[in-house]
């Protein structure tokens, strides 16, 4: 009996940290010279949920930072950062390629450098805070302004190859599908799902932000001449050999793509290296 009472007395002193502790044994977090806290990813741990939800609050004292590189390369599709949070830090959220859905919050006044760059499935950013952003594309990719106090206008070095920005009253794009695509505004291909040998993309298509990964069976793929960007992780598949471009070699290198496959053009060939 007393050692049966033992144990359950053990059992009982670790149930508060197997219940409420669980995301934040993922989260660690830095006491700032205001007395409030930043917060990132704990050392070598890559967060994989879904959804990241950011608290707004740690010891009772307001989360106002998310940390430099603090979640460079995690894989959550989602992450809904808290209002108290003022500064989103340099390379904060630098390759996270899985991530689709941000929210500014009002009380952001700073996003650093590369806080959301390389983030190939991020088309779209909500904006809620003071600072003024807009989008304009160009044949290369697209730009993201800021305006400061004073009306000028100067380049963002915080996104890359957004489609656009949009505020509070402003609807999300709604995704599409076509032959396994997911698509946004018909013009950008997110990801395929499907698992064909031979796949192509949609029509009309002018960027291709994220990868075939999960395409395991996939070996060629072709690619409709109207594209004008495609990013740097979009062909990570395992089988995949030869792309197939049905613009000219002029047109291909000048989406200035570095892959190791052999790429067919509608007037040439570029041998790959791939084995």
């Amino acid at each position: 009996m007393k050692k049966t009472l033992v144990i359950l007395l053990v059992f009982l002193m670790l149930l508060p940290c197997a219940t409420s502790c669980g995301e934040n044994a993922k989260l660690e977090y830095e006491l700032l010279d205001d007395g409030t806290y930043g917060v990132k990813a704990a050392d070598f741990f890559v967060i994989t949920v879904d959804e990241l939800v950011i608290p707004a609050e740690y010891n009772g004292k307001p989360v106002t930072k998310i940390l430099k590189e603090g979640f460079e390369g995690s894989r959550f599709r989602k992450v809904i950062i808290p209002d108290t949070v003022t500064t989103i830090g340099t390379k904060a959220f630098y390759n996270c390629h899985n991530l689709a859905s941000v929210t500014i919050p009002s009380n952001v006044a700073a996003v650093h450098a590369e806080a959301f760059y390389n983030c190939s499935a991020l088309v779209e950013v909500q904006n809620l805070s003071a600072i003024e952003m807009y989008v304009e594309q160009y044949e290369d990719g697209s730009v993201v302004w800021v305006i400061d106090e004073n009306g000028n206008k100067k380049k963002s070095q915080s996104f890359r190859n957004l489609l656009r920005i949009y505020g509070a009253n402003e609807e999300s794009l709604v995704a599409t599908t076509e032959d396994g695509w997911t698509l946004y505004d018909g013009q950008v291909a997110l990801d395929y799902n499907g698992n064909e040998k031979n796949i192509k993309v949609p029509e009309g298509v002018v960027s291709i932000l994220s990868s075939v990964e999960r395409a395991d069976n996939t070996e060629t793929i072709t690619i409709p001449d109207t594209v004008q960007y495609i990013a740097k992780s979009a062909f990570y598949a395992k089988n995949l050999h030869t792309v197939i471009f049905e613009g000219t070699l002029e047109e291909w290198e000048e989406l200035d793509v570095k892959i190791i496959y052999t790429v067919v053009c509608s007037d040439g060939t570029i041998e790959g290296t791939y084995r």
